[in-house]
């Protein structure tokens, strides 16, 4: 039976993908290009990246989610947003911050 785990995954396993071997943000076969051979205009070089990656549709009045940032990573992308907002303060007056999509009616 599935349990409330199912899709899950924990922060030593999260941290270990991040700094795993096989998550290294340079690609070995890559190091071997050419560096004269990048006088292009950025538009022309793919860069896997990922805006309100959270979010489970438009960015207004969707559901977030933990699950898309699973899914994202999954699918190979090394650029994640996050929308960092001041929370309260701790308890020497700094605030602390907040992950949330602000400004709209999104969970």
């Amino acid at each position: 039976p599935p349990s409330d785990m199912e899709g899950s995954i924990d922060r030593a396993r999260f941290e270990a993908f991040l700094f795993g071997q096989k998550n290294e943000m340079w690609d070995p076969d890559r190091l071997r290009l050419n560096q004269a051979s990048l006088d292009k205009p950025m538009s022309h070089y793919w860069v896997n990246t990922s805006h309100n990656t959270y979010l489970t549709g438009d960015q207004l009045k969707s559901e977030s989610s933990v699950q898309m940032y699973m899914a994202a990573m999954q699918r190979g992308c090394k650029c994640l947003e996050l929308d960092c907002w001041d929370g309260e303060n701790d308890n020497s007056g700094v605030p602390v911050p907040v992950v949330y999509h602000g400004h709209t009616l999104t969970s």
